[in-house]
């Protein structure tokens, strides 16, 4: 939203966008891990199986092994577009997380970034959640500030 002025309620808006991002990544980097192994499974080894009634003329297990290769990459190269694309999305935002300080700033990095819930957030740190809710506040009002002095 380059060129005008952002709501808090537009901030923290973008900062749930970021953390549905967050959470979109950790499966994509999950997918990313498991395509290679989902497409290979599919190659059948080629050997006949003699107990059935009609045996076949079975493919070229050659031929599937390069097909579950060229699928794979192709998988792993959408993955990997998917990834950079909500990472250049949460980018200003990560940044911008990063660069505050303070207990309200992990607050909000262990909710947005971490994608913890609050009662795991009040854990983590050793408040209680309506301490946390506090904090995510003053510190989105300061992060949005920061935000808007930036992009003015």
């Amino acid at each position: 939203m380059e060129g005008s002025a952002m709501t808090l309620y537009e901030f923290r808006c973008a900062l749930r966008d970021v953390r549905n991002n967050c959470k979109q990544m950790r499966t994509v980097l999950g997918s990313l891990k498991d395509a290679r192994n989902d497409e290979l499974s599919t190659v059948f080894s080629g050997a006949i199986d003699y107990s059935v009634d009609k045996v076949q003329h079975q493919t070229d297990p050659d031929a599937s092994t390069i097909n579950a290769i060229v699928r794979a990459n192709k998988k792993e190269e959408s993955l990997l577009e998917k990834y950079k694309k909500l990472e250049s999305e949460n980018e200003p935002y990560e940044k911008l997380i990063y660069s505050a300080s303070g207990i309200g700033s992990e607050v909000v990095r262990l909710y947005v970034l971490e994608g913890m819930k609050w009662d795991e957030v009040a854990d983590r740190i050793q408040l209680t959640v309506r301490y946390c809710h506090i904090l995510w506040n003053r510190t989105t009002i300061e992060l949005w500030e920061k935000y808007e002095n930036n992009h003015k």
